[in-house]
């Protein structure tokens, strides 16, 4: 036993030696997509470092690294949490005609998880599946698959649920009352909170990605289908906004319907310049959410 654990741990130091052996120009992404049956640390280069195979229909729609070689991903059947050596330490699952699409490490270490149903579920558990709290909910859309894709928790402890049917974004608190309904006139996918506290909004099937400023209920900047000569927006999923005010953008292509491919992910400049992409169709899967390993930490 005592040798099969010794193994067991140098295993995972030889996985952080080669994901901290980058150059001081590589960035290290983990990465997931709808309808792709891995999620993959690669790096800007095109390198797939890691890969983690998926089981059947599972549907990634959100990724995130916890701590030093954990990952914690959320499916369409639910929540896992697993190491690099692919054993799953953690697993919820959601209830029979619910979909789950949201899971992520909150500010103190708990885990927030968004449960499409009816009732609609936020749930926080600890690390160790200790569930603290359930919060129920009504987004006024019957079908689950319909009603969002990501929850956040906002600093005064409410939380933020973007509902994609109605191109509204709920703030919903403790009791599951929704105290404010927000209109950005686009569907969500997901947010991006910005230091200059607009928000980045990426807005799927409408082939945009917007900055929303909150307080004055108005759309700031936006960028289009064919704004990037040889880089067609499609499906615009997950985006990270880099301290050095570039933008990554997942560029899902599970609706292209015959478009002409285009990169699964890129990164822009301020002067929407591209900086890299990521467009390899044979090694790589559709994707649609990403979380930052190295160099590169969102704002």
């Amino acid at each position: 036993m005592n040798i099969i654990k010794s193994c067991y741990f140098l295993y995972l130091f030889a996985l952080s030696l080669l994901f901290v052996s980058c150059t001081s120009s590589e960035s290290q992404f983990l990465i997931g997509g709808s309808g792709w049956d891995n999620i993959a640390i690669v790096n800007n280069s095109g390198e797939k470092l890691w890969a983690h195979q998926l089981i059947g229909n599972e549907e990634c729609n959100s990724v995130c690294f916890v701590g030093e070689n954990k990952v914690l991903y959320s499916f369409k059947q639910g929540v896992k949490l697993i190491d690099l050596t692919h054993q799953v330490l953690w697993e919820y699952r959601c209830r029979e005609g619910s979909e789950i699409h949201s899971a992520s490490i909150m500010k103190d270490g708990n885990f927030l998880i968004g449960e499409c149903g009816n009732p609609a579920k936020i749930y926080e558990f600890t690390p160790l599946g200790k569930k603290i709290l359930e919060i129920s909910f009504d987004t006024g859309i019957e079908s689950a698959h319909s009603q969002f894709r990501r929850v956040y928790k906002t600093d005064n402890g409410t939380y933020l649920v973007p509902v994609l049917a109605n191109n509204c974004i709920y703030e919903v608190d403790k009791s599951g009352q929704v105290v404010k309904q927000i209109s950005p006139g686009v569907s969500v996918f997901s947010i991006e909170f910005l230091k200059n506290k607009n928000w980045l909004l990426s807005c799927g099937d409408q082939h945009q990605l917007v900055e929303f400023n909150p307080l004055k209920q108005e759309i700031v900047w936006k960028l289009t289908k064919n704004d990037i000569d040889g880089l067609p927006l499609h499906f615009v999923a997950e985006t990270i906004r880099l301290k050095n005010g570039n933008t990554i953008i997942c560029n899902w292509g599970g609706h292209t319907k015959g478009d002409v491919e285009s990169a699964q992910v890129f990164e822009l400049d301020t002067n929407n310049n591209l900086v890299w992409k990521l467009e390899d169709h044979e090694k790589f899967g559709n994707v649609s959410c990403i979380h930052p390993l190295l160099h590169y930490i969102a704002l």
